[in-house]
C-alpha cells in the first residue's frame, strides 16, 4: 500500500487481564488519532476470558495507558486497559483500583 493511503492511521493493540491474569489483546486500525489524547472504548466478549456468565457477556476495554507500540513502531501504539462490566463495576482479575 502506498504512503499516502496509510497516512493518519494508527494501529492500536488492546491490552488488558483477563480473570486468571493472563494477557490478552485486540488489533483495531482508526484514523486521526490525536497526540495525548486516550483511543476510543471497545468492548469483547467476557465469557471467553472468565470475566462474565453468557447472557450479560460484553466487557467494555476502558484505555488507561497509551504507549509507543515497540513492535510495529511509529506511529502504533498499545493501549493498556481496564475492563468494565455492564453494571459498571471492575470486570474478574482488575483488582488495581482495589489496592
Amino acid at each position: 500500500m502506498s504512503a499516502h493511503r496509510t497516512s493518519g492511521y494508527t494501529k492500536l493493540e488492546y491490552v488488558w487481564l483477563a480473570a486468571d491474569q493472563s494477557l490478552r489483546s485486540k488489533s483495531r486500525t482508526i484514523y486521526n488519532l490525536s497526540n495525548g489524547s486516550l483511543p476510543p472504548h471497545w468492548n469483547y466478549d467476557g465469557s471467553s476470558t472468565g470475566q462474565a456468565p453468557c447472557n450479560d457477556s460484553e466487557i467494555t476495554l476502558v484505555p488507561c495507558r497509551v504507549f509507543n507500540d515497540p513492535f510495529r513502531g511509529p506511529p502504533h501504539k498499545l493501549v493498556w486497559c481496564k475492563g468494565v462490566k455492564s453494571d459498571g463495576t471492575a470486570a474478574e482479575g482488575y483488582n488495581r483500583d482495589r489496592a
